[in-house]
């Protein structure tokens, strides 16, 4: 795989040149090297749109066979951790099939104009167009999901002898193309496009890709920040996915009216006897960055229930919203300084300190594992982590139970959630 220092390096030089002046998201670095590794796995962190557009070159291009008895929320059940929740959400959410379609730019340079191989690439830029299909969606208490297909993703290799010609923003990168070099985890792609780079000096392969950007945004520009998703391959041409969103507090109406976006661009690989370099390649007015506006109706129902516990070592107060998809919510904890010093270091849990690292719910006897398991170190003194757990039924008596870093459970400190 790419060095993990040389990938932070590509994605920072291409957030700075491909996608200035954009609004960006939080990120969290491990989603980043999963997208750039070429994994289709659950999107658990946040990913700021910027590094998408940099790195949507990675998505993986596994065939699937679907269930034609589900819709498509239902397609990511088979994650033992999701299962429940997947299929409680696509038993609930509304099926939309709501299709628009990203048709070409009107006036589209046309390619025997180009200068360069940099302007051709521009020009094939104009002329992409896409199928998006708003296939469910569903609002239960801060979240929405959207699930969606997207249509016209074709990574479409091409080779080329030579040093591709124009204004590329070249990325020089460290030793020859290899087999860890992944693009897709298409064998057959993979392949053709190392055996040509390996095959003689000069040489250069160039690859077009688009996926949907993590999250969503209110018109007004608010941005609905990416909880989870996830997303499948159907064939070459055909990706679906879900995304779950942060809603601000306060949204009111029966209906609710935001936009996903879609993020296409094309990535350029040059290698001679020095080593290979790689370009991004977008256009430079829109970023290839396509917003899509949509219209749902708001259903689902929220509880909220709270708790809260001092000791002489630490405070924490719980909230938690059980809506008609699952339990969600975050403990906020005062600490000494000794606990959040390993998460600074990544949480290796290093040194002698047993700190709280997680919370398990019991739902009266029965312990659930946190499905997020995400911290956040506010300040030297302050914790947040983040909760979710299954739903569970009316009326069980719910209680949070810290998770210690060496000790493990410690019942003795549960939290009754009332």
């Amino acid at each position: 795989m790419v060095k993990q220092d040389n990938l932070h390096e590509k994605v920072r030089h291409a957030l700075d040149t491909q996608l200035s002046g954009l609004v960006e998201k939080p990120g969290r670095a491990q989603s980043i090297l999963r997208l750039a590794n070429g994994e289709e796995q659950p999107m658990k962190r946040k990913v700021s749109l910027a590094l998408v557009m940099a790195l949507t070159f990675a998505l993986a291009l596994a065939g699937v066979t679907l269930a034609a008895s589900l819709g498509v929320f239902g397609q990511f059940a088979q994650d033992e951790n999701k299962q429940q929740r997947m299929e409680t959400l696509d038993s609930k959410a509304q099926t939309y099939d709501t299709t628009v379609e990203v048709t070409p730019e009107v006036e589209i340079t046309p390619a025997k104009e180009a200068e360069n191989d940099y302007e051709l690439l521009l020009a094939y830029q104009k002329e992409r167009a896409f199928t998006f299909t708003l296939n469910q969606a569903h609002t239960a208490g801060s979240s929405l999901f959207v699930s969606y297909t997207l249509e016209g993703i074709a990574p479409n290799l091409t080779k080329g002898e030579g040093l591709p010609t124009g204004p590329f923003d070249w990325i020089q990168e460290e030793g020859q193309w290899s087999e860890e070099n992944q693009l897709w985890n298409n064998p057959e792609l993979q392949d053709e496009a190392g055996n040509w780079l390996n095959a003689k000096d000069g040489r250069y392969i160039k690859v077009d890709s688009a996926g949907m950007g993590d999250g969503a945004n209110l018109l007004d520009g608010t941005v609905l920040d990416i909880l989870d998703g996830d997303t499948q391959r159907l064939d070459d041409n055909t990706l679906q996915g879900y995304m779950e969103c942060a809603l601000p507090k306060g949204l009111e109406g029966d209906t609710l009216t935001f936009q996903v976006y879609l993020v296409y661009g094309s990535m350029v690989v040059y290698q001679d006897q020095e080593g290979y370099k790689t370009a991004y390649v977008s256009l430079p007015d829109k970023k290839n960055i396509q917003y899509i506006p949509l219209t749902i109706s708001r259903t689902g129902t929220t509880v909220s229930k709270a708790g809260s516990l001092n000791t002489d070592t630490y405070s924490v107060i719980t909230q938690v919203f059980i809506s008609d998809i699952d339990l969600q919510g975050t403990a906020k904890i005062e600490v000494p300084q000794s606990w959040t010093a390993p998460w600074k270091m990544l949480g290796d849990g290093t040194g002698q300190t047993d700190y709280i690292m997680d919370y398990k719910l019991y739902i009266g006897d029965t312990p659930q594992n946190n499905q997020n398991g995400g911290v956040l170190v506010v300040d030297d003194t302050h914790l947040e982590i983040s909760l979710r757990y299954n739903l569970p039924k009316e009326g069980d008596v719910l209680r949070l139970v810290p998770v210690y870093s060496k000790t493990g459970d410690h019942p003795k400190e549960g939290i009754d959630l009332k």
